[in-house]
């Protein structure tokens, strides 16, 4: 029985150590296979100070083996419908 420690963490936004470690999977996703991806990271970190905004935009996932991030899947909505 393998002692392999696999954890899926969900969350509205990422904590730096989360982005950090998407950035990290990111560089190693273009090194091995010429991969750009479009994660809109940035985009994310600077505007995470209308934290209520994101949090009602933004879903992240991220699946951890061993604690190294072994997949990201960040969903964001880029427009908002006011409704009275």
């Amino acid at each position: 029985m393998s002692n392999t420690k696999k954890e899926i963490v969900v969350g509205k936004m990422l904590n730096d150590k989360q982005h950090e470690d998407v950035n990290e999977l990111e560089n190693i996703s273009f090194a091995y296979d010429g991969i750009n991806l479009k994660l809109e990271l940035d985009y994310k970190k600077i505007f995470a100070w209308t934290k209520k905004m994101m949090k009602m935009m933004s879903n992240e996932f991220l699946y951890y083996i061993d604690d190294v991030l072994a997949a990201y899947v960040g969903i964001c909505s880029f427009g908002l419908k006011r409704y009275c």
